[in-house]
């Protein structure tokens, strides 16, 4: 079951970075329901689509199949959790995913993140 991500108040007061130093600290939203503490950094997750757009220039210059397309773009929907994810991480995970299905060097995936 995937968690809905529903925080009501209830904040933790955690260390943030800003542009890659430490700031001090923030109150950071807790999930209600999974406990998970959001990403307040200036490492924000992206939106599913810009990694999408990046499978799409990949697959151009690799030629990556639809069905590989396919099988990675469906494990990329984990990546649209802001709780549980920063953009850093992100980009770890999408290029596991790539790797996984594609023979795709992973300084070409480096060159387009």
């Amino acid at each position: 079951m995937v968690c809905e991500h529903k925080s009501y108040g209830e904040k933790a007061w955690l260390p943030y970075e800003y542009r890659g130093r430490q700031r001090g600290l923030k109150a950071h939203p807790i999930c209600s329901e999974c406990g998970l503490v959001k990403n307040v950094s200036s490492d924000r997750p992206k939106p599913i689509g810009h990694y999408m757009n990046i499978l799409g220039r990949l697959a151009e210059e690799h030629s990556i199949s639809l069905v590989q397309i396919r099988l990675i773009s469906r494990e990329l929907m984990c990546l649209e959790d802001p709780y549980g994810f920063c953009k850093h991480q992100q980009e770890e995970v999408f290029k596991e995913i790539v790797q996984k299905y594609a023979k795709v060097p992973e300084r070409s995936i480096d060159s387009v993140l």
